[in-house]
């Protein structure tokens, strides 16, 4: 499962800066996490293949709606377009989120849009 996290944010990480440690996040950036494993397969060579759920948070630092909307809009439109020429499975987009990340907000959420995934 790991292994296919790492894959996914290598392919985020074509579209702009990305990591799966939410401490290591720098705005604009993105933070891939796994929700759930979707589907498991054993292979003929006795392999497991699976595919997994993941969000995709696209985050901004909070420089005021006239900034921040065109900027998301601007970052997930790449994000979707690198993550469908890959295969990657856009299952759903949502808008209003908001990601609270000590490290960089001092507590308070940052805009934020998710792209919910299967991979």
């Amino acid at each position: 499962m790991y292994t296919k996290l790492v894959k996914l944010n290598e392919i985020v990480n074509e579209a702009l800066p990305s990591t799966l440690d939410p401490r290591d996040i720098y705005t604009p950036g993105a933070w891939v996490t796994a929700t759930r494993v979707d589907d498991m397969m054993l292979t003929m060579g006795g392999s497991l293949d699976l595919k997994i759920n993941a969000d995709i948070y696209i985050i901004v630092a909070d420089s005021g709606i006239p900034v921040v909307l065109p900027k998301l809009e601007e970052l997930t439109i790449k994000a979707i377009q690198v993550l469908a020429a890959r295969g990657v499975s856009i299952d759903e987009v949502t808008l209003d989120e908001g990601v609270i990340l000590p490290n960089l907000s001092g507590g308070a959420p940052l805009p934020s849009y998710k792209i919910s995934v299967t991979y």
